[in-house]
C-alpha cells in the first residue's frame, strides 16, 4: 500500500504537467509580463511610500504591509526571474511552484496596483502609464 502513495503521486504531477503543457507558453508569457510588470509596480509603490511617509505614517505603514504581501504571493516567480536573468536553470520544482502560485500574485499585484492608484494616481501614471478603467 505505501508503494501506491509516492506512484500515485508521481502519476497526478504527471497529468498536472501535461494538462498545462499545451499552455506551457502563455503560462511562461504571462509570467514574465507579470514579473516584468511587477519592477514597474515596485518603484511606483516607493515612490508612493517615499511621497506620504511624512505626512501620513499609518498609510506608509500600509503600503509597507502591501509591500511585503507582494513579495510573500510572488516570491517563486521573483527567484525563477532571477535565476533566468542570471543565466541559471529553473528547476522543474520551482517553475511548477511559480505555475501553482501565478493567479494569486497576479491578484495581489492587481490589489496593490489599484491602492497606488487610489493613494497616488500621478505616481502610478507616470510608472504604470495611463489609467485603465478601474
Amino acid at each position: 500500500m505505501l508503494r501506491r502513495v509516492p506512484r500515485a503521486i508521481r502519476l497526478g504531477l504527471t497529468a498536472a504537467f501535461l494538462a498545462a503543457a499545451p499552455s506551457a507558453c502563455t503560462v511562461a508569457e504571462r509570467a514574465e509580463a507579470l514579473y516584468l510588470h511587477q519592477h514597474r509596480l515596485l518603484a511606483a509603490l516607493t515612490t508612493t511610500i517615499n511621497a506620504v511617509e511624512p505626512g501620513d505614517p499609518d498609510l506608509a505603514d500600509r503600503l509597507y504591509d502591501s509591500e511585503d504581501e507582494l513579495n510573500l504571493a510572488c516570491r517563486a516567480l521573483w527567484e525563477a526571474g532571477e535565476r533566468r536573468v542570471e543565466a541559471r536553470e529553473i528547476e522543474d520544482g520551482l517553475r511548477w511552484h511559480v505555475f501553482a502560485t501565478l493567479e494569486s500574485c497576479a491578484q495581489k499585484t492587481r490589489e496593490v496596483e489599484a491602492l497606488i492608484w487610489r493613494v497616488d494616481p500621478d505616481t502610478a501614471e507616470i510608472y504604470l502609464g495611463a489609467p485603465e478603467r478601474r
